[in-house]
């Protein structure tokens, strides 16, 4: 790795159209981390119960594996425009509907069928944005700067968030945070819609043949390429250690009497994986895409098993959560890198939206299972639900790595690379 050049941000940043989409992306993907929780704070602040809340909130996010993919295939075939405009027409009215149920103190069915709605119209912004940054810089070293600045917008997405929900309901009102949510989804939506100058072309403008790059007939998803699978195996474990951590990170704390400390130590979590991912992002790497991959998986494997030996105190567990959480953006953006080189253009969009829905997927799976470790043992071995997962998903990598290509860049998909 050569030394770290921060300039890197500033080149990708001033190429034509590229800031513009950016803060767009920014702005419309600030509610995937306010509604779940805006969902809960409302249901609880109008006085319903924690299990109606958690249904609602469930029912914002879940749906999104089932639909998301599939709107985002529609989106690589029609345009980015032609689909999100409906999209976030339909979540639009739904959010707004559910916050006029929450505020009038509808039937519980009203609110989880309206939460359903939601979830399944809600955009997946961060992978158009990224399929635009693939267009735009397809083959070139800058692309993994691209997306170590997508990266870093995820990071403060999931922590700026959380607060800014928070605070909302607490200040203003039990529905202020959803409210708050739809303005934002529709404002950034607007803005990257009107930045038609960057939008990839779709498989209907680019007259697509019905063939990928390598000459062989395009196969109806993203996942049947190979590689694709390994990727989102792996989005899956990240996911499930992410989920995993969060709750654990929460019972030990309140098993320590020190329950305030839990946001402490989940936020100087993100902190080191904000940091790492800032240099990531402005280092230029001599080792392979995949190699870089494979590293960024182990470490990921290290600092999960760190954090679950080292749990014998908060303190120690929390130094180890700021060591562990430095492999977490790298991971996910050295993942991101690859996928120009598995699957051809006219699946990008739906190939980044895998990823994401895979990370949901995981976290949803493995809180439950950290929370029966929590319960039937202690909080200290929940940590080794994730330390399992961590290193399992390494192993995944390890395993397919012949799946994965060599090198980044936009190529056509190959040999092992190619549709399973």
């Amino acid at each position: 790795m050569s030394r770290p050049g921060f300039a890197s941000y500033r080149g990708v940043l001033a190429v034509p159209g590229a800031a513009a989409f950016s803060v767009a992306g920014a702005v419309a993907r600030l509610p995937q981390s306010m509604e779940g929780l805006g969902a809960t704070l409302m249901v609880v602040g109008i006085g319903r119960s924690y299990a109606l809340a958690g249904l609602v909130a469930a029912a914002t996010a879940v749906p999104q594996g089932v639909t998301a993919p599939l709107l985002a295939r529609w989106a690589d075939r029609l345009g980015q425009s032609r689909v999100l405009v409906p999209q976030v027409t339909v979540h639009a009215v739904a959010l707004g509907a559910l916050v006029v149920a929450g505020w009038r103190e509808d039937a519980a069915w009203l609110l989880v069928l309206l939460a359903t709605l939601a979830g399944a119209s809600f955009p997946q912004i961060g992978a158009m944005t990224r399929a635009r940054w693939t267009a735009l810089l397809a083959g070139q070293p800058a692309l993994d700067t691209a997306l170590a600045v997508e990266g870093l917008i995820d990071e403060l997405v999931f922590v700026v968030g959380p607060v800014v929900a928070t605070l909302l309901v607490t200040a203003v009102a039990p529905t202020a945070a959803l409210v708050a949510s739809l303005l934002l989804v529709v404002v950034g939506s607007a803005m990257l819609v009107a930045r038609r100058d960057t939008e990839p072309p779709s498989r209907r403008d680019a007259r697509d043949d019905g063939h990928d790059d390598g000459g062989r007939r395009a196969p109806a998803s993203a996942l049947h390429y190979r590689g694709m699978l390994v990727l989102a195996t792996c989005f899956v474990g990240m996911g499930a250690v992410f989920g995993s951590v969060e709750v654990t990170v929460v019972a030990f704390a309140r098993a320590e009497g020190r329950a305030g400390w839990a946001g402490v130590a989940l936020a100087l979590w993100a902190a080191g994986s904000l940091a790492a991912g800032v240099l990531f992002g402005a280092s230029r790497w001599t080792a392979s895409a995949r190699r870089g991959f494979l590293l960024a998986t182990a470490g990921l494997a290290v600092g999960t098993v760190l954090v679950a030996v080292s749990a014998w105190s908060l303190a120690s567990a929390t130094v180890a959560l700021v060591v562990a959480g430095l492999a977490n953006a790298p991971t996910l953006i050295s993942g991101q890198v690859l996928v120009p080189s598995i699957v051809p253009a006219s699946v990008t969009t739906e190939a980044y939206t895998w990823l994401a829905v895979a990370i949901v997927l995981g976290a949803a799976a493995a809180a439950p299972l950290a929370g029966l470790a929590i319960d039937h043992a202690s909080p200290r071995a929940a940590f080794g639900v994730a330390a399992a997962v961590g290193v399992g998903t390494a192993l995944v990598a390890a395993a397919g790595a012949h799946r994965l290509p060599a090198t980044a860049g936009r190529r056509g998909p190959v040999g092992a690379e190619g549709p399973a």
